[in-house]
């Protein structure tokens, strides 16, 4: 049986909550927070240093766990960050 903690709390929570559920404010704010993190990875994938980015995380090779925005390319996680600034 698994025992109450604060992690499981957050997950039942989270599983249990209808999007009615959630504040029009809030959901405002965070659709509005994807619409900006979407369109500041489309224009900043198009600079030069998003394109050295790729590259080093070409040459950084390790398992392709996430993809890297706007290209055909993957990188390990622990590299993913790095391009998450530039693009």
């Amino acid at each position: 049986m698994v025992t109450a903690n604060g992690t499981k709390t957050f997950l039942d929570r989270i599983h249990s909550t209808r999007f009615e559920d959630i504040p029009a404010d809030v959901r405002h704010t965070a659709v509005f927070a994807l619409y900006d993190d979407t369109g500041c990875n489309l224009a900043c994938s198009l600079i030069p240093l998003a394109h050295r980015m790729v590259d080093f995380a070409k040459l950084a090779g390790g398992q392709p766990d996430c993809t890297i925005v706007r290209t055909r390319n993957w990188t390990p996680a622990n590299v993913s960050p790095l391009e998450g600034g530039p693009l």
